[in-house]
């Protein structure tokens, strides 16, 4: 298949698969994802033989008349690049990204390399992916020590429960390991109920959720909100904090982003992006992160206090 062939067989498909997504009745406009009206679709373009086909097609000026054009690997080597000229840090809100990266680029031992450094020198809670990350690579080497790191992960962050259960199952029932096995189904069937009693309502807020005034410990909010400024650029105009009761042993401190109107989908994903990898990182705490348009209108300023951050001006 020649290049214009290509080009015009990838326009052809992506162009069926946004009117399959526009003619689905539920389609929620408002979620963290969705590329805005006045943006241009991403497309992001991957191929066996980097630097052959998939530059041709990056480089194509017809295709980039009607979509935001990226090469997933080359923004993986800039990452890693960046990441090597400062030195190889373990910075907790950072890298999961360079494993990620890592990885993609077939770079999987220094990747599990960065995983160990970060159980070594950062709290529990931040090294919480490193765990899942080794565990997982490890239980596909058929080293059933994973099986620990990947239980660690989920003792540490609910984010890890489903990925790292769906792998111990997957390994448990591929070896054979009967004690192992019971104990993971024992261990599932618990924080399923758990995520149905509790996890999933982090995930929402609605206007009968049980909302308060939130009152974080000493220094705690300062400093989200420092990070949050830093990685904004200058796209935020407001930031509300409020405080979810879910239960009464549970509950999450939920942050919402108001961006400027003017801001772009692909700045809103990245900053988003970079604000969960810090709350989920921070501390031992149940942080919710939402974007203003996704929640029922005024509910978060009903709330006394609830802004915590205006932009000047």
């Amino acid at each position: 298949m020649d290049l214009d062939a290509l080009v015009n067989e990838i326009y052809r498909r992506v162009q069926e698969r946004v009117a399959a997504c526009e003619a689905e009745p539920e389609a929620e406009a408002n979620h963290i994802g969705v590329v805005g009206a006045e943006d241009k679709p991403g497309l992001g373009i991957i191929s066996e033989n980097h630097g052959e086909i998939c530059h041709k097609v990056y480089e194509c000026k017809q295709l980039a008349e009607y979509y935001r054009m990226r090469c997933a690997l080359l923004e993986d080597t800039w990452d890693v690049e960046n990441w090597e000229a400062a030195g190889c840090p373990v910075v907790a809100e950072e890298y999961a990204d360079v494993v990620n990266a890592l990885h993609l680029l077939g770079r999987n031992s220094d990747g599990i390399a960065l995983c160990n450094r970060a159980i070594d020198q950062l709290q529990p809670i931040a090294a919480a992916y490193a765990y899942f990350i080794r565990g997982a690579w490890r239980l596909r080497r058929y080293d059933a020590d994973g099986l620990q790191d990947l239980y660690t992960a989920i003792e540490l962050s609910n984010n890890s429960i489903d990925s790292a259960l769906d792998v111990i199952g997957t390994f448990c029932t591929l070896t054979g390991m009967q004690q192992e096995l019971e104990t993971y189904r024992e261990k599932a069937l618990e924080l399923a109920q758990r995520q149905r009693d509790e996890f999933s309502e982090t995930g929402r807020l609605t206007r009968k959720d049980n909302l308060s005034t939130e009152h974080l410990p000493e220094g705690m909010l300062e400093d989200i909100l420092s990070h949050i400024q830093a990685v904004s650029q200058d796209s935020i105009d407001r930031v509300y904090l409020v405080h979810k009761t879910i239960s009464d042993t549970f509950f999450t401190s939920a942050f919402v982003i108001r961006f400027l109107p003017q801001t772009s989908q692909e700045v809103r994903q990245e900053v988003l992006h970079q604000i969960f990898c810090y709350l989920d990182t921070c501390a031992d705490w149940q942080f919710s992160l939402f974007e203003y348009q996704e929640i029922p209108k005024g509910l978060v300023e009903r709330v006394p206090d609830s802004c915590v951050y205006q932009r000047e001006g």
